[in-house]
Parts: structure tokens; C-alpha cells; sequence
């Protein structure tokens, strides 16, 4: 597999995560969903800057 297609199977688990502990944590009473939560967003952070960090140097390597 490529580091692209890689990625976005990477984007599309962390996006099910994402969904799944929010619907846990609007429709139920479990309050250290929150700590699940603030990790995951932590993880889609970190990807989302690598992914930009990787595309800006793949720009300037292209230049």
C-alpha cells in the first residue's frame, strides 16, 4: 500500500473513532468518554500536521 492510501484508511478509522466516542459521549452519562475524546483529537491533530508537513515538502521538493 502507499503512504496515500495508507492515510486515508488511517483518516477514515480515526474518523469512525471520532464519531463513535461522540455519540458515547452525547447519548450516554459517561463522563471519562471526555479524556477518550480529547486523545483522539489529539491523534487527528498530530495527522493532520504531519499530513501538511508532508505535502508542503513534497511542494518544495517539486519547485
Amino acid at each position: 500500500m502507499t503512504k496515500s492510501k495508507l492515510r486515508i484508511v488511517f483518516n477514515i478509522l480515526l474518523a469512525i473513532w471520532i464519531l463513535g466516542y461522540g455519540v458515547i459521549y452525547l447519548f450516554t452519562d459517561i463522563i471519562d468518554a471526555k479524556w477518550s475524546l480529547i486523545f483522539v483529537f489529539g491523534l487527528v491533530i498530530i495527522g493532520v500536521t504531519r499530513s501538511v508537513k508532508t505535502d508542503d515538502s513534497k511542494d518544495n521538493e517539486s519547485r
